[in-house]
């Protein structure tokens, strides 16, 4: 009976953890001509991506691409994003309104972003006092711009 046991484990096929992570579905990559130097592989490789989204996500496209699929397929349960528009995604928002999704794709981006940002002050707690309009002084003998009256006479003692 054992050796039964053995010799069914034995045509058992087993996968190793990295065939089961690319057992995903494989996104092809939108962005053929994205990279603007050759230059943005080896960035890549060293998680700029990450570190400067808004130069890497902008001038090194198809190779940060490649880096986030490569991450989500051999990564799956590893706390690190996992999508291209992560970054994008996060600085929008996204992070408390999707909060789900966000959590298992784009952890790294949304770290501290899950609740919503603060609501603005209220305006009317900070009115300014009216200033004062000054009204501009008439010349001797003309009428009061304010009131439109005629000046007043000085008072003569005799």
């Amino acid at each position: 009976m054992l050796s039964l046991t053995f010799a069914a484990l034995s045509e058992t096929k087993f996968a190793s953890p990295g065939q089961l992570a690319r057992s995903q579905p494989y996104e092809a990559n939108p962005f053929v001509d994205g990279d603007s130097t050759q230059e943005c592989y080896q960035w890549a490789a060293d998680h700029e991506c990450i570190k400067n989204p808004p130069h890497m996500l902008e001038q090194c496209k198809y190779s940060c691409w490649e880096w986030f699929e490569h991450r989500r397929q051999n990564y799956p349960d590893a706390k690190i994003d996992k999508k291209f528009h992560c970054h994008l995604w996060a600085k929008n928002g996204e992070c408390h309104k999707n909060k789900v999704f966000m959590e298992g794709m784009c952890p790294e981006s949304c770290e501290g972003r899950y609740d919503p940002p603060p609501e603005p002050p209220d305006p009317t707690l900070y009115k300014q006092k009216p200033k004062k309009k000054k009204g501009k002084k008439g010349k001797k003998g003309a009428a009061d711009v304010r009131t439109g009256q005629p000046p007043k006479e000085p008072k003569t003692e005799l």
